[in-house]
């Protein structure tokens, strides 16, 4: 179940016009199964307890837009990035409702590199290997 699981997040992801490096699932029997397929994955961001907001406060804004930037910067860059300032998400007054997101980095592997070992189509591997974009690495994350 898994593995077709798999397969279809690729063949989305082969329709999707505009490309995404960041991958994440609420399943974590899929996310085991892509650690255990790949070696070298490396946790880059383990946050716990992310309110879900109702109303956006603008410090919720900035560090949303300082969580796209460095998501961006992981993704792009061979070299590593400071997560620091994403830590510790902005209080939310009434909000009981938490989530937490684990991000894995596959470094030196681009999506479309990542996801085609898992392709047994041979057609849809060779479609998938052959549109490589600008991003370096791949992200495989969790929401919990």
């Amino acid at each position: 179940m898994i593995k077709e699981r798999i397969e279809s997040w690729i063949r989305l992801m082969h329709h999707d016009k505009e490309r995404s490096g960041i991958f994440i699932t609420t399943n974590r029997s899929a996310l085991e199964y892509l650690l255990d397929e790949e070696s070298g994955f490396e946790m880059v961001l383990d946050l716990n307890s992310i309110p879900l907001y109702e109303n956006i406060s603008e410090e919720t804004k900035i560090w949303q837009s300082r969580l796209i930037e460095y998501l961006d910067l992981v993704l792009r860059n061979t070299g590593p990035a400071s997560n620091k300032n994403l830590l510790e998400t902005p209080a939310c007054k009434g909000c009981d409702t938490k989530v937490s997101l684990k991000l894995y980095l596959v470094p030196g592997r681009s999506p479309h590199d990542f996801f085609s070992r898992f392709v047994e189509n041979k057609l849809h591997r060779n479609e998938l290997t052959t549109e490589r974009g600008v991003l370096k690495n791949t992200l495989i994350g969790l929401v919990g």
